[in-house]
């Protein structure tokens, strides 16, 4: 099994690492994003291990990791991850949308 990052979720990992880079520097940036793509790992061998999210989408599932709520549909295949958002943000009115490419 591996993990997929849609476009949206790639997005959604750059502005993460523009916005840590601003405010506290590129070691804490690399260090956030490094802590991020280790639960990423993580769901990969426990792709069950986060809640199921069906209120939002069939399938769809989530996990907190840090301060970010990593949203993802698993198969036995791989891990695609849709969408990273911060833990305050509501994935309705920040465009999280149904298994975007």
């Amino acid at each position: 099994m591996r993990f997929l990052i849609t476009q949206a979720g790639k997005a959604d990992l750059k502005s993460i690492g523009r916005y840590t880079w601003g405010h506290w520097g590129i070691k804490q940036r690399d260090a956030y994003l490094a802590k991020i793509f280790k639960g990423f790992t993580k769901l990969v061998k426990s792709p069950l291990l986060a809640k199921p999210r069906d209120e939002l989408f069939s399938g769809l599932r989530s996990i907190h990791i840090e301060k970010h709520v990593v949203y993802y549909y698993h198969s036995d295949r791989e891990i695609r991850i849709i969408g990273v958002l911060h833990e305050r943000m509501d994935p309705v009115l920040h465009r999280l949308s149904n298994k975007e490419s």
